[in-house]
């Protein structure tokens, strides 16, 4: 299994136009290869401003080629015309899992879970849920730090750790050594609020000094999930979740080696 991450900064104030584009556009059968595989569309609430993420799954490199193939060759060309000329820059990663057991194990299942306490959203676009986007550049070796670290962290803080925890991703095709970690909570006020108990964490405090030296950037941005259903199948309810069954974090004993 392989993810992709394309994210897309637009012309400012073009958001509004651009899912107004996704609801004529790419609710018919011609969108349905790369819905098929969509984790979630976002739009970005806090950090870089007009921007828009998505988040796919696919099984192999194959699929992914197979999907876009398809889309393209089916979809209507005013689609593309419509929307090109909105984008300002576009930034495509494939990713592939940890070398650690279970941080993306909600991701990897069939179909993808939330975490506990996460409520998919059942009517419209009015939920206050959002998702924080942790994006972490490192110099050529570092991760293997890192990984080390943050085994040791997950073991000495578990619950901290396992609080809102959707995945974590590396990049295989893209900006080599970055690491995503994603994360879900109700409303803003909760993300915010576990930011301020992370970081008064001795165990956050140990884990980050361990690896910061190994740092080329970082950012987190904040994300709201689609406001079309069909852009955020992570977020609906399924048949066999009813977003309270997400599976914690397991313990790690032996942290996996960085790439």
């Amino acid at each position: 299994m392989i993810f992709e991450r394309r994210q897309y900064t637009l012309r400012p104030g073009r958001v509004d136009d651009f899912w107004a584009a996704q609801r004529r556009w790419n609710v018919h059968e011609a969108s349905a290869a790369l819905m098929d595989a969509n984790l979630s569309y976002f739009s970005t609430v806090a950090g870089t401003t007009d921007q828009i993420v998505h988040l796919y799954r696919f099984d192999s490199v194959d699929h992914w080629q197979e999907s876009y193939q398809r889309y393209y060759a089916e979809q209507v060309p005013e689609y593309f015309t419509s929307v090109r000329p909105w984008a300002l820059a576009q930034e495509n990663s494939l990713l592939t899992t940890p070398p650690m057991a279970g941080l993306t194990d909600l991701w990897t299942s069939e179909p993808p879970r939330l975490p506990g306490g996460i409520e998919p959203i059942r009517a419209g676009d009015g939920s206050g849920l959002v998702v924080t986007e942790e994006a972490t550049d490192f110099f050529p070796g570092g991760l293997a730090t890192y990984w080390s670290a943050y085994g040791a962290y997950r073991e000495a803080s578990a619950t901290v750790a396992a609080e809102g925890h959707l995945g974590m991703l590396v990049t295989m095709v893209g900006p080599l050594h970055r690491v995503y970690a994603y994360r879900a909570f109700a409303d803003a006020d909760h993300a915010l609020r576990y930011e301020e108990t992370r970081r008064a964490d001795p165990a956050w405090r140990a884990f980050t000094e361990r690896y910061r030296n190994e740092v080329t950037g970082s950012r987190t941005s904040l994300l709201r999930p689609s406001p079309v259903p069909r852009q955020r199948s992570l977020f609906e309810p399924a048949p066999d979740r009813d977003g309270t069954s997400g599976t914690p974090l397991p313990t790690v004993a032996t942290p996996g080696a960085g790439r």
